[in-house]
Protein backbone atom coordinates (compact mmCIF):
# COMPACT_ATOMS: atom_id res chain seq x y z
CA UNK A 1 0.00 0.00 0.00
CA UNK A 2 1.38 2.98 -0.81
CA UNK A 3 0.35 5.49 2.33
CA UNK A 4 1.31 4.38 6.18
CA UNK A 5 -0.04 6.02 9.10
CA UNK A 6 1.99 5.59 12.27
CA UNK A 7 -0.54 6.57 15.51
CA UNK A 8 2.18 4.90 17.98
CA UNK A 9 3.16 8.52 19.15
CA UNK A 10 0.54 10.29 21.79
CA UNK A 11 1.32 13.36 19.61
CA UNK A 12 3.26 13.00 16.68
CA UNK A 13 0.92 11.24 14.23
CA UNK A 14 3.50 9.90 11.10
CA UNK A 15 1.98 9.49 7.02
CA UNK A 16 4.09 8.01 4.40
CA UNK A 17 3.53 8.67 0.77
CA UNK A 18 5.06 5.81 -1.18
CA UNK A 19 3.75 6.08 -5.14
CA UNK A 20 0.64 7.78 -5.65
CA UNK A 21 -2.40 5.57 -4.29
CA UNK A 22 -5.75 4.44 -5.72
CA UNK A 23 -8.34 6.67 -5.03
CA UNK A 24 -9.51 3.74 -2.86
CA UNK A 25 -6.66 3.75 -1.12
CA UNK A 26 -6.42 7.43 -0.77
CA UNK A 27 -10.28 6.74 1.00
CA UNK A 28 -8.83 4.68 3.52
CA UNK A 29 -6.01 6.82 4.08
CA UNK A 30 -8.79 9.31 4.95
CA UNK A 31 -11.14 6.99 6.75
CA UNK A 32 -7.95 6.27 9.44
CA UNK A 33 -7.50 9.76 9.59
CA UNK A 34 -10.67 10.90 11.04
CA UNK A 35 -11.05 7.87 12.98
CA UNK A 36 -7.87 9.07 14.82
CA UNK A 37 -9.07 12.80 15.13
CA UNK A 38 -12.01 10.97 16.76
CA UNK A 39 -9.93 9.07 19.00
CA UNK A 40 -8.01 11.72 19.83
CA UNK A 41 -10.58 14.78 20.30
CA UNK A 42 -9.61 17.56 21.42
CA UNK A 43 -5.95 16.05 22.04
CA UNK A 44 -2.60 18.29 21.35
CA UNK A 45 -0.82 16.55 17.91
CA UNK A 46 1.64 17.17 15.27
CA UNK A 47 0.86 15.44 11.60
CA UNK A 48 4.58 14.66 9.96
CA UNK A 49 3.71 13.83 6.41
CA UNK A 50 6.58 12.42 4.14
CA UNK A 51 5.93 12.98 0.58
CA UNK A 52 9.16 12.71 -0.63
CA UNK A 53 8.65 8.96 -2.46
CA UNK A 54 5.27 10.17 -3.77
CA UNK A 55 4.19 11.52 -6.70
CA UNK A 56 2.18 14.28 -7.82
CA UNK A 57 -1.76 13.62 -7.20
CA UNK A 58 -4.83 13.93 -9.52
CA UNK A 59 -6.99 16.66 -8.84
CA UNK A 60 -9.55 13.91 -7.79
CA UNK A 61 -7.08 13.35 -5.05
CA UNK A 62 -6.53 17.15 -3.99
CA UNK A 63 -10.48 17.32 -4.27
CA UNK A 64 -11.04 13.92 -1.92
CA UNK A 65 -8.22 15.89 0.60
CA UNK A 66 -10.08 19.01 0.64
CA UNK A 67 -13.14 17.64 1.36
CA UNK A 68 -11.82 15.98 4.16
CA UNK A 69 -10.25 19.49 5.70
CA UNK A 70 -13.78 20.81 5.36
CA UNK A 71 -15.73 17.75 6.92
CA UNK A 72 -12.93 17.59 9.86
CA UNK A 73 -12.23 21.31 10.41
CA UNK A 74 -13.49 21.62 13.90
CA UNK A 75 -12.07 18.64 14.88
CA UNK A 76 -8.50 19.64 13.44
CA UNK A 77 -8.65 22.86 14.92
CA UNK A 78 -9.30 21.35 18.56
CA UNK A 79 -5.48 19.76 18.60
CA UNK A 80 -3.94 20.39 15.80
CA UNK A 81 -0.91 22.01 16.47
CA UNK A 82 1.21 22.03 13.16
CA UNK A 83 1.71 19.80 9.98
CA UNK A 84 5.48 19.44 8.61
CA UNK A 85 5.23 18.08 5.07
CA UNK A 86 8.24 17.13 3.48
CA UNK A 87 8.36 17.08 -0.29
CA UNK A 88 11.41 16.67 -2.90
CA UNK A 89 10.24 18.83 -5.58
CA UNK A 90 13.13 20.58 -8.32
CA UNK A 91 11.15 23.86 -8.16
CA UNK A 92 11.42 24.13 -3.84
CA UNK A 93 15.25 25.31 -3.63
CA UNK A 94 15.83 24.11 -0.02
CA UNK A 95 19.35 25.51 1.67
CA UNK A 96 20.32 24.20 5.26
CA UNK A 97 23.17 26.25 5.32
CA UNK A 98 22.19 28.74 7.41
CA UNK A 99 21.41 25.86 10.11
CA UNK A 100 25.37 25.04 10.22
CA UNK A 101 27.26 25.71 13.05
Amino acid sequence: MPLFVDPRHPVVVRATFVDIPSEGELRAYLGQAEALLEERLGAPFIVIVDARRGGTPPVSHLKLHAAFLRNNAEALRSGLIGVVFLASNPMIPVSYTHLRA
